[in-house]
C-alpha cells in the first residue's frame, strides 16, 4: 500500500473513532456553559421578598424583592466535578423566620437558565431549558418543592 493511501486510512480511521466517542448530534462542551438562575417573589400578599443566596466560594449578598419583581445571578457550573450547589435563604414579613433552599443543584438541575417562583408554601420551577436527554428522574418542568422552614 502506498504511504499516501495508508495516512489517508489513519486519519479516516482517527475521524471515525473520535466520531464514535461524541454524543450523537451535540456539539463538544469544551467550556462550562453558563448557568443563569432566575428568583420571582410569588407571595400572595403584596410582601416584600428577602433573600440572601450563596454556594461554597460566593456568597452573593442580600437582596429584597418587590411583589412579583425578579432577581437573577449566573455563573459557570464546576467543570470537572459536578457538584455546583447555589442555596438560599428567604424571609417575608408575614413569617420572618428563614426558609432554605437549594436554588440550583448541579445534579438536580439540567437547565441553562433556571426559573423559580417563591411563595409562602413552596418554591415552584417553572420554564427552565432543560437538556432532554437528562430529563429522566427529574419530574416534569413545573416542578414544585418545599421550603425548608
Amino acid at each position: 500500500m502506498a504511504p499516501l493511501n495508508k495516512s489517508i486510512i489513519q486519519i479516516l480511521l482517527g475521524i471515525l473513532v473520535v466520531t464514535a466517542m461524541l454524543p450523537f448530534g451535540k456539539a463538544i462542551k469544551l467550556i462550562p456553559l453558563k448557568v443563569t438562575v432566575q428568583i420571582i417573589n410569588n407571595l400572595t400578599q403584596p410582601q416584600d421578598l428577602t433573600l440572601h443566596c450563596k454556594d461554597k466560594h460566593h456568597d452573593l449578598g442580600e437582596h429584597t424583592l418587590k411583589s412579583g419583581k425578579m432577581y437573577e445571578f449566573t455563573f459557570r457550573p464546576n467543570f470537572f466535578y459536578k457538584a455546583t450547589l447555589y442555596f438560599c435563604g428567604f424571609a417575608w414579613s408575614s413569617d420572618p423566620s428563614l426558609h432554605r433552599f437549594d436554588i440550583y443543584d448541579e445534579r438536580r438541575d439540567y437547565c441553562a437558565k433556571c426559573t423559580w417562583k417563591i411563595s409562602e408554601t413552596d418554591v415552584l420551577e417553572i420554564g427552565s431549558d432543560y437538556d432532554s436527554d437528562k430529563l429522566s428522574g427529574h419530574g416534569s418542568t413545573n416542578q414544585t418543592d418545599s421550603i425548608v422552614g
